[in-house]
């Protein structure tokens, strides 16, 4: 699923809705040139912001980054710019 949110005052916010109880795992990018696309160098590393849920301190996969949805939650979402 692709989304998108409007970046207010350093911040973003998207609220999904509608989900089933399950495990899920989310993964954000900061489009900055607004390609639609993850801007990477030539060996990989992301040259626009990413984060993911549970913050994971290297690359992300879903089993860093996945949790446990059985009702409300929020998730923040640090980002990171390399």
């Amino acid at each position: 699923m692709y989304v998108t949110a409007k970046i207010i005052e350093k911040k973003a916010e998207y609220t999904f809705t509608d989900l089933s109880s399950g495990k899920y795992s989310v993964l954000v990018y900061h489009d900055e040139n607004k390609s639609l696309t993850l801007d990477k160098y030539f060996f990989g590393m992301p040259k626009e912001g990413i984060g993911a849920t549970q913050n994971p301190s290297h690359i992300p996969s879903f089993e860093n980054t996945s949790f446990m949805l059985d009702k409300s939650l929020l998730a923040k979402v640090l980002m990171t710019y390399l």
